[in-house]
């Protein structure tokens, strides 16, 4: 399984016309950098048929501008699996229900989403990686472990920018 790990966009802050965290939508540039993350995704692996995503706002936005970049948008469901403070096991637990097969993107937060890497790629959630919004790392599972995943790539929106004025 490919599985990629995409944190949210960036956010409004609390304050900023919004009260709850949970309600906090993508800023303009969230918007513009997972829109550009996802056209690339779609370059990479056409063959994404799947979105997890936690149910807070941002991460809802993000999944879905992402899969509107894909000629046929793959699906995006929600989970409480990927919500702030998910435990790494529970996601797991989750992505073993789907076929090894799959390519599949979850969209979540930090601090969760490092400490899942961390997880997966170790087994023992030693290492933690730190991800800015908009980042997106691919990660290869062998055989048929949810567990034992090698880390192919990461990209951040700053790469892809600059890689793409550089034409």
């Amino acid at each position: 399984m490919n599985l990629y790990v995409l944190r949210h966009g960036e956010a409004v802050r609390l304050g900023e016309g919004v009260r709850r965290d949970a309600d906090r939508p993508l800023t303009d540039r969230g918007a513009a950098d997972v829109k550009m993350i996802g056209a690339a995704l779609a370059k990479l692996d056409p063959a994404i048929s799947l979105l997890l995503c936690s149910p807070l706002t941002r991460a809802r936005q993000t999944a879905e501008a992402v899969a509107a970049q894909f000629p046929v948008p793959p699906a995006v469901r929600e989970t409480d699996s990927l919500s702030p403070g998910f435990r790494p096991v529970v996601l797991v637990e989750e992505l073993q229900t789907i076929p090894a097969d799959r390519s599949v993107v979850v969209v979540g937060h930090q601090p969760d989403l490092g400490t899942f890497i961390g997880h997966v790629i170790d087994g023992e959630g030693k290492a933690s990686f730190d991800l800015p919004p908009a980042a997106l790392v691919c990660l290869r599972f062998t055989g048929d472990s949810t567990t034992d995943a090698s880390l192919r790539w990461l990209l951040i929106p700053d790469t892809v920018r600059e890689l793409l004025s550089s034409r």
